[in-house]
């Protein structure tokens, strides 16, 4: 007689994963654009999380000057603009779930001239969910 015992093995240590749009150009003469473009959102995903680990996402004007908002209520306490950074950028933390809710509705509204791009650095920070080791992983 023989016993047969499945098992499945999960990867652990996978680095977060952060899609979006790729490159977003404004409409001639507006100063404002979202950062969804064609339907397609801003968005974070991390494999080694669990439904209530809490992850950051940052996004930095890397060039340019403007602000970035957020179109929703609902969540409006779990992102903030860090007064302290050296470039103007706002961070936002919370779970995936509430993450890929939030970002769908951030919009850029620059104050610049228009005589160059602004270009926006978003990043993932799983803040140590990648499993047994606790090695945080970043994605931009």
């Amino acid at each position: 007689q023989s016993l047969a015992v499945t098992m499945s093995v999960n990867p652990v240590k996978n680095a977060p994963e952060l899609t979006g749009p790729g490159p977003i150009v404004a409409p001639t003469g507006s100063k404002s654009v979202s950062l969804t473009q064609d339907g397609t959102p801003i968005s974070v995903y991390d494999f080694d999380a669990r439904p209530v680990s809490i992850e950051q996402v940052t996004i930095e004007a890397v060039q340019g000057e403007g602000d970035l908002t957020f179109n929703t209520t609902d969540f409006s306490d779990r992102c903030s603009k860090d007064l302290n950074a050296t470039v103007p950028t706002w961070v936002c933390r919370s779970t995936i779930a509430t993450l890929n809710k939030i970002l769908p509705t951030a919009i850029w509204t620059t104050t610049g001239t228009g005589d160059h791009d602004d270009v926006l650095q978003v990043t993932l920070n799983d803040l140590g969910n990648v499993g047994v080791d606790n090695t945080p992983q970043l994605t931009s």
